[in-house]
């Protein structure tokens, strides 16, 4: 994964990642996924990973699934190292008697916030809700139940990490946080 991420740098961006550089420098986690989803939808070549060629077409694939793992990586990081600053501000909200009166938005696709509002569940007796419908709502074996009065909204404007759409079905599935 580091050596096809460093070519793919270097190809593309002309940056090599094992130099020190402004942060500015490099393509957001958008623009660099961007690149590689328009190829495979257009079925386009990239600079040094040709379209044409079965091996390089999967080659561009798998730069995308490196891209989505190294994400994954680093919110996994930041799951340990940040989480205290949400749970303080959900248990402050909690003692403010605040916490059935405000809706959470966010952008992220982490689920510090989510982890957060959970984790009051059993003792606040609110539920949270992300205000959607959700597959395994009903499902007989599932942990997940629809929502319930008094409840916590968390708006999720790019998706989560906890969701697993299926674009089969046109489904969302709620996954554990």
């Amino acid at each position: 994964m580091d050596r096809e991420l460093r070519t793919f740098f270097w190809a593309v961006f002309e940056i090599d990642i094992d130099v020190e550089l402004p942060a500015h420098t490099y393509p957001t986690f958008e623009e660099a996924l961007g690149i590689l989803d328009l190829a495979v939808a257009r079925n386009q070549s990239l600079k040094g990973f040709s379209i044409e060629n079965t091996a390089n077409s999967g080659r561009i694939r798998f730069l995308r699934h490196h891209l989505v793992m190294l994400l994954t990586r680093v919110i996994n990081d930041s799951l340990t190292t940040k989480r205290g600053l949400h749970d303080n501000l959900v248990a402050n909200l909690v003692s403010a008697g605040l916490i059935d009166r405000v809706d959470f938005i966010t952008t992220n696709y982490d689920i510090l916030a989510d982890n957060a509002l959970g984790a009051l569940q059993p003792t606040a007796q609110v539920s949270l809700d992300y205000g959607l419908e959700f597959s395994n709502f009903f499902d007989a074996d599932s942990d997940w139940k629809r929502p319930r009065n008094p409840r916590v909204y968390l708006h999720k404007l790019h998706g989560s990490l906890n969701w697993l759409y299926c674009p089969t079905c046109n489904e969302l599935r709620l996954n554990a946080l």
